[in-house]
């Protein structure tokens, strides 16, 4: 009998694991702001405590305008950093060159809130970071499964 009540509390402690990584795995995380009390917050796409992106917004982007501008940038050569931006469940790719020059992006939306996800491909477009800040997916095409929001721009 109480070899039953441990077995039973066993599956059910592993059932409700099961469930909590993949309720976090099937829903998109939004995480971080970039604009803070009219403040500019520099962001980042991290992997396995490695910098692969960076993504910093212009000095005076947060003025609540509806208008974003930020510069983006690999942290590897040969692999391209991009910019996803969600507006109204539309989402818009931004990509820099297969190098660690810094690019530009800017865009407008329509009410200073919009999603960001940062990214990381190789050249053959086979390897995909994506994510924001350190929660990131690694898979074979662009994933928004993890974003930033946005707002207050």
């Amino acid at each position: 009998m109480i070899r039953r009540r441990i077995r039973v509390r066993a599956v059910t402690v592993t059932l409700g694991l099961l469930a909590a990584a993949a309720i976090s795995l099937a829903t998109p995380g939004a995480a971080h702001a970039v604009c803070s009390a009219g403040t500019e917050l520099t962001n980042t796409l991290v992997v396995n405590g490695t910098v692969y992106v960076t993504e910093n917004p212009v000095n005076g982007t947060c003025n609540g305008n509806d208008y974003y501008q930020t510069n983006y940038t690999s942290a590897f050569a040969g692999w391209r950093a991009s910019v996803h931006v969600q507006n109204n469940g539309v989402w818009e790719g931004h990509y820099g060159g297969y190098d660690t020059n810094t690019y530009y992006l800017d865009y407008t939306d329509n009410n200073s809130n919009s999603l960001i996800t940062l990214c990381l491909n190789n050249a053959a477009e086979t390897a995909w970071y994506c994510g924001f800040g350190s929660s990131y997916t690694y898979t074979s095409d662009f994933s928004h499964q993890y974003a930033g929001r946005n707002s207050g721009f």
